[in-house]
């Protein structure tokens, strides 16, 4: 009975050794691989394209495959390859200090250089001749609308634009310039303009069907609402009066200033008007066909 379990643990020691034989030497052999070789090894045990791990480190597809092929002559600076190798490490869930060291290690040799491929040269290069077209058929198309409407409101030349001949006026020089001494009393002064006046309202206002008489200094209007013709636009001074000849239903009034202007109808006041613009009289005021 006990030889049996000796056997048993001597078999349950073989297998643990050969385990971790084969892990020691699993790990040597992922020791021995490169930085490029280790990351993509273990990118595609994940599945990943280069794109799907590109997006996920907003880092550009070329930098992850220089570092997965080993060209560290491609960045910059040795700070971005480091950079860049920290970030995917921790992606594929590798240790990155022993990532960097072995970067490191690979790079002692490698000159910072900038990869040409990467630096785009600005060329200076000429428009397509479609291009040409398309601009050179729009100016033409401008062009021919101006035109057009040059020609439709303007005169295509002033040649036919006869301009009337001014006279030309030669002043008469004297020969003898005679100085004629001017005294006070011969020089004329214009009388002052006086100020049109009525010393009282006419008795005509008292007797017509309709009339108007300012009271004061006002501009008065007075249009024709059926034909709208302006009838009166004036200036009335005091006690000045207007019979209008319209019936006051067809008629709107305009004051410049308020109470200043009275409506007398059959030798009657029956209304002083404010300042109005234009305020039509039919059905405001009743007007008698006949005095009463």
């Amino acid at each position: 009975m006990p030889r049996k379990k000796i056997q048993k643990l001597v078999h349950l020691d073989i297998d643990e050794l050969t385990r971790k034989a084969e892990k020691e030497e699993r790990l040597k052999k992922e020791e021995s691989l490169s930085v490029g070789a280790t990351l993509k090894t273990k990118r595609q045990k994940k599945k990943w394209e280069i794109e799907d791990v590109a997006r996920k480190l907003r880092i550009k597809p070329i930098y992850l495959e220089a570092l997965e092929e080993g060209h560290y002559y491609a960045f910059p600076a040795r700070t971005y390859g480091v950079g860049f190798l920290r970030s995917y490490s921790k992606l594929l869930d590798l240790d990155p200090d022993k990532m960097t060291a072995l970067f490191n290690q690979e790079t002692n040799d490698v000159k910072e250089q900038p990869l040409d491929m990467l630096v785009m040269e600005k060329r200076f290069s000429l428009p397509s001749l479609k291009l040409l077209l398309v601009v050179l058929c729009f100016i033409l198309a401008i062009y021919f609308v101006w035109y057009g409407i040059a020609i439709k409101y303007y005169p295509s030349t002033f040649d036919d634009v006869k301009l009337p001949a001014e006279p030309v006026v030669v002043d008469p020089v004297p020969d003898v310039v005679e100085e004629v001494p001017v005294t006070a009393k011969e020089i004329k002064q214009e009388p002052p303009k006086q100020e049109r006046t009525v010393e009282k309202v006419d008795d005509a206002v008292f007797s017509a069907p309709a009339a108007f008489v300012a009271t004061n200094t006002v501009w008065i209007g007075l249009k024709n609402t059926r034909t709208n013709e302006i009838l009166v636009s004036k200036k009335f001074v005091k006690n000045e009066s207007f019979i209008p000849e319209t019936p006051l239903t067809e008629l709107a009034v305009s004051t410049g200033r308020p109470k200043v202007l009275d409506l007398y109808i059959n030798g009657q006041k029956v209304k002083t008007f404010e300042r109005e613009t234009w305020l039509p009289l039919a059905g405001f005021v009743e007007v008698p066909t006949e005095k009463e």
